[in-house]
C-alpha cells in the first residue's frame, strides 16, 4: 500500500471514505479484516498482544441470554451456576 501500517485510523478512514465502489456489508467486512491485520502488525512491531493494544483483558464477563420458553426457576439456577 505504501503507507505506514501503524497509522491504523488514517488507513481505515481512507479505505472507508474513498472507495471506488458502493459500500455495504462486503466492504465493511473487508475493512474489518484489514483493520484487524493492521492491529496485528502493530502488536508484532511492539512485541505486545493485540488485546493489550485494545485496552487489555477484561475481568468482567458480559452475558447474554434469552428466557423465551424457559421457566424463571431454570433461569435462576443457570444464573447461580454460570454468573459470579
Amino acid at each position: 500500500m505504501g503507507h505506514d501500517p501503524t497509522r491504523i485510523e488514517f488507513l481505515r478512514q481512507g479505505i472507508f471514505r474513498w472507495p471506488r465502489w458502493r459500500g455495504g456489508p462486503v466492504l465493511n467486512t473487508a475493512i474489518s479484516a484489514v483493520e484487524i491485520a493492521l492491529w496485528d502488525i502493530l502488536g508484532k512491531l511492539l512485541g505486545e498482544p493485540t488485546y493489550n493494544l485494545l485496552g487489555g483483558r477484561r475481568e468482567i464477563r458480559s452475558a447474554f441470554t434469552s428466557i423465551a420458553g424457559v421457566s424463571t426457576a431454570y433461569f435462576a439456577t443457570f444464573a447461580a451456576i454460570y454468573l459470579p
